[in-house]
């Protein structure tokens, strides 16, 4: 049996890297469309990504894909450190204003180092004067995302969420969901994920803070309003889960649930409906956002034609 599961996994690691170099190749083209986006100073709206060198060319047709739709004031990039030169300067021939911020001033004792704590804690830092829009580069929009500009008309927040069943509960219900979760994971020999073992804490830790709600949501695609969170709420909360979970909260998965606890407990959040807005292995035609996510993003061509289909509309719009 291991010998079949390797066989697998080795098949599956080759399909994905064909897949991968199929995308890049034909979807080169992303390059080759100019500038595009509305900007306006009237804007509160700021578009931030966490990018890496690797998603250069994923990030590009995500923000091109949004910027058909959206009038705003800047787009905003947390520089990973292996972000070269070479390529900020081919952002900002593709992107009229745009400003790159390095994630490494962005660190802080009382927060986890990596795992996107960065982009969230950069996030804090600018809802005192914009609306922050999170966008993963793994993002493509099909149509315009009408809730998120009303979100914004409103200066609502809004939370990606991924299941119905587990959006605005109370932090005991969503407890209680968890604990049934952990329960089959041990009994399947598995250890549950940093994340359940928040969720299973954040009644105990969070609540007497004033938290009292949580949607089980993905922190690939967010809207902060302005003013909604600041560095020093940031900081303060992930300290008190520092302080209890030790070590585990430096694993990857503690910043989404932090973001989804922050947006959960927000006046006025708005869960996005996952009919509409959900990772691309849930796909169907009408989607308005597609988040291509880890296993999901080569394991077929679906990107790739979404996002061939993306570059073809930016053309005609174009010409």
């Amino acid at each position: 049996m291991k010998f079949e599961y390797y066989i697998k996994r080795a098949k599956e690691k080759i399909t994905n890297k064909i897949i991968r170099t199929i995308f890049h190749y034909q979807t080169k083209e992303v390059f080759d469309i100019p500038k595009i986006g509305r900007f306006s100073s009237e804007s509160p709206v700021a578009l931030l990504s966490m990018l890496q060198e690797s998603d250069v060319q994923m990030y590009l047709l995500a923000v091109k894909s949004l910027l058909r739709y959206l009038t705003i004031n800047k787009v905003v990039i947390v520089c990973d450190p292996s972000l070269s030169n070479d390529s900020r300067e081919k952002i900002k021939a593709h992107i009229a204003h745009v400003d790159f911020l390095e994630a490494t001033n962005f660190m802080h004792e009382s927060i986890p180092i990596g795992g996107t704590w960065e982009r969230l804690h950069a996030i804090s830092h600018l809802t005192g004067k914009y609306y922050v829009i999170q966008m993963d580069a793994d993002i493509l929009f099909m149509h315009s995302p009408s809730e998120v500009i009303q979100a914004i008309k409103h200066n609502s927040p809004f939370i990606l969420g991924t299941n119905r069943l587990y959006q605005q509960l109370t932090l005991q219900q969503m407890t209680d969901i968890v604990l049934q979760w952990i329960k089959q994971y041990k009994m399947d020999h598995k250890q549950p994920h940093i994340q359940m073992i928040a969720e299973i804490n954040m009644q105990r830790l969070a609540e007497p803070l004033g938290y009292a709600s949580y949607t089980r949501g993905c922190s690939g695609f967010a809207g902060f309003s302005k003013g909604s969170i600041t560095p020093e709420g940031l900081t303060a909360l992930s300290q008190v889960f520092y302080a209890d979970l030790g070590e585990k909260w430096k694993i990857w998965g503690t910043e989404q649930f932090m973001s989804n606890l922050l947006l959960s407990n927000l006046k006025n959040i708005e869960v996005l409906p996952v009919d509409k807005y959900n990772s691309s292995e849930q796909y169907e035609e009408g989607f308005v956002m597609a988040h291509f996510i880890g296993t999901w993003r080569f394991y077929n061509l679906l990107y790739t034609k979404i996002a061939k289909m993306i570059i073809c509309e930016i053309d005609k719009e174009k010409t």
